[in-house]
């Protein structure tokens, strides 16, 4: 993970006054190698107890890389996004490095917040420990975000048009078609099947009949004028 330089780390913000509103404070951002409380009083000339008064919440052995916090009287500037005109979520997609505190502390939000306006969202799983690479989700209230569509998927709710599987064969995890465990159960990352799941149970046969498997038998074939073909035909 890339860290920001010293100087990009005490990054000062304006203060200024508006109406009756009290200031905004100067901040400092949290960031390696000043990554500790202390680190960033000393850097910055205020004592433990001013950090401490200009913070009151502030909770020193739970720093995030990119976290805000005040070095002088004011309110904490908020930078958290708001929904979009049309009522969307502002939107947010993980990269490399990323956590779940991490990102919270980007927009100066909570992880219960993520969470909560996440529960709608595609793909969701409800904890931060299952999100995936490249994940698209919300980071204000508001609509989730649309599924995404793949051109090459064949069924699923990302394919074109939600298309479901011919001859009711299931439509796996990652939107194919297919009548394997591979396709009918859930997939070794947990996602399930998305329709037609679970295996059939195949019916057994005694010693004295005769047992024959079918992959597929079109009804007309017993009656087209070339290569006419009868189901009591088959014996494989």
């Amino acid at each position: 993970m890339v860290f920001p330089t010293w100087k990009s780390v005490f990054a000062v913000g304006s203060l200024f006054i508006t109406g009756t509103r009290a200031a905004d404070c100067t901040t400092a951002t949290v960031g390696s190698p000043y990554s500790t409380c202390y680190d960033i009083y000393t850097a910055v000339g205020i004592t433990a107890s001013q950090l401490s008064s200009y913070n009151p919440s502030l909770d020193c052995s739970a720093l995030q890389i990119g976290q805000k916090v005040c070095i002088s009287s004011g309110t904490l500037p908020s930078n958290s996004p708001k929904p979009n005109a049309d009522g969307s979520c502002a939107t947010y997609t993980t990269v490399a490095g990323d956590y779940c505190t991490l990102i919270a502390a980007k927009f100066s939000i909570t992880t219960t917040q993520i969470e909560s306006w996440n529960a709608g969202t595609y793909k969701w799983k409800g904890e931060f420990k299952f999100l995936q690479l490249g994940f698209t989700l919300c980071v204000s209230s508001g609509t989730p975000p649309p599924i995404p569509i793949n051109p090459d998927l064949q069924c699923g709710p990302e394919s074109s048009g939600n298309a479901t599987c011919p001859l009711k064969a299931c439509c796996s995890a990652y939107g194919y078609c297919g009548t394997t465990a591979d396709f009918c159960n859930a997939a070794p990352n947990g996602d399930p099947c998305i329709s037609n799941c679970f295996m059939p149970t195949l019916p057994s046969c005694s010693s004295s009949q005769v047992m024959c498997t079918v992959g597929y038998y079109a009804g007309w074939a017993s009656s087209r004028k070339c290569d006419n073909v009868k189901p009591l035909g088959h014996r494989t």
